[in-house]
């Protein structure tokens, strides 16, 4: 009943146009979180953690880089790093960080906060 009395005849060609083939509706429609990645190419959502794969294997990150998830019922879990979206994998424990990261971590705040000069 709505429809008889409210609707309206379009003029011409239909103004929809199609999508590039390049453009995903999945990653445009999910919800979005940004998070960091550690230096084994994982990170921490919803209480576990994930770590990125590419053609089956760790994929190749810089550590403590920003990574975006993207979150939805059709297409799970996945992380956008660098442009490209990567599947993710479900870690059971929280994965070991290198030692020689953390070391450096240390010693560039070490210097900082002895010298005063920034290392960024």
């Amino acid at each position: 009943m709505f429809n008889r009395r409210f609707s309206v005849r379009p003029k011409g060609k239909s103004v929809f146009r199609r999508l590039k083939e390049d453009i995903s509706l999945d990653s445009i429609l999910c919800t979005k979180e940004r998070r960091k990645l550690d230096s084994g190419s994982a990170f921490s959502y919803r209480g576990s953690y994930y770590q990125l794969v590419s053609c089956g294997k760790v994929a190749p990150t810089i550590p403590r880089s920003a990574v975006t998830i993207l979150c939805s019922k059709r297409i799970g879990i996945k992380a956008e790093c660098s442009g490209k979206i990567n599947s993710v994998r479900r870690l059971e424990a929280r994965p070991k960080t290198d030692m020689k990261i953390k070391v450096s971590r240390f010693l560039q705040y070490f210097f900082y906060n002895i010298s005063g000069l920034s290392f960024y």
